[in-house]
């Protein structure tokens, strides 16, 4: 252990991090607790398009990346990937500044579908980290026969969220008098998300109501058709996290 030579108390040891280049994600938020990691979000900007424009935002995030890491000073970093640019920052960090660091690439069903698939130095580097985490087993079944290995490749599935317990907290206004049960899909209308399927099932509902979260103007860009959306589908776009906690204890 070591210990700081003013005081001869025991450092404190650095905490592992989760990094991903976006506003917020559910997933490891509900896992930092368990893992014991902090998570850090550095959101890209929204609207910027054009291949210049991208490059310099994923320039501007990897020095950032490299800023936090060095910063921090983690045993264990966690990234989300995509965007593969983040693994190198990563890598970087390990290669010129903590050759002991462990590198944890957790990795959304994205990563194993083109256009990423396809970036150079993306799956192939992915054999240089410590643990390759999917999130179900066709995921683990695309990333084996993509080449990432075996014996550093598991899956970890989405941990259920588990919100604060508040006692006499109403449902938000805007469900309050939708008709029970009440059936909650957490997304962001990204392609791989059964968006068409949903609204099929939520046509043949005889009660209840089904509430979709996540980014409406994705929808579109994803080809998702919500030009005949049932009235029992409530599509409220991304709620604050304490409002989305509400409305999943009720």
């Amino acid at each position: 252990m070591k210990y700081n030579a003013k005081t001869d108390m025991p450092l404190e040891k650095p905490k592992d991090i989760h990094l991903a280049w976006t506003g917020f994600q559910r997933r490891q938020v509900s896992m930092a607790d368990l893992v014991g990691f902090e998570c850090v979000f550095l959101p890209m900007a929204v609207g910027n398009r054009g291949r210049l424009n991208k490059a310099s935002q994923y320039a501007r995030l990897f020095m950032r990346t490299l800023t936090q890491l060095r910063q921090r000073k983690p045993g264990t970093i966690w990234f989300q990937l995509p965007q593969v640019p983040l693994m190198w920052a990563a890598m970087v960090y390990r290669l010129l500044f903590d050759r002991k660091v462990k590198l944890v690439a957790d990795c959304h069903n994205a990563m194993f579908r083109p256009p990423w698939s396809k970036v150079p130095l993306g799956i192939s580097l992915l054999a240089r980290c410590d643990l390759v985490v999917v999130h179900n087993v066709d995921m683990l079944q695309a990333a084996l026969a993509l080449g990432v290995p075996a014996s550093r490749t598991l899956v970890l599935e989405d941990v259920p969220p588990i919100p604060a317990l508040v006692a006499d907290v109403g449902p938000p206004s805007l469900f309050a008098d939708k008709p029970r049960p009440w059936i909650l899909f957490p997304g962001s209308f990204s392609a791989d998300e059964p968006v068409s399927e949903l609204l099929a099932a939520a046509k043949v509902l005889d009660r209840g109501t089904l509430v979709m979260t996540g980014k409406l103007s994705n929808a579109a860009r994803n080809h998702h058709d919500l030009s005949n959306v049932p009235p029992n589908v409530i599509m409220p776009g991304y709620l604050p996290l304490q409002e989305f906690d509400v409305l999943l204890r009720h």
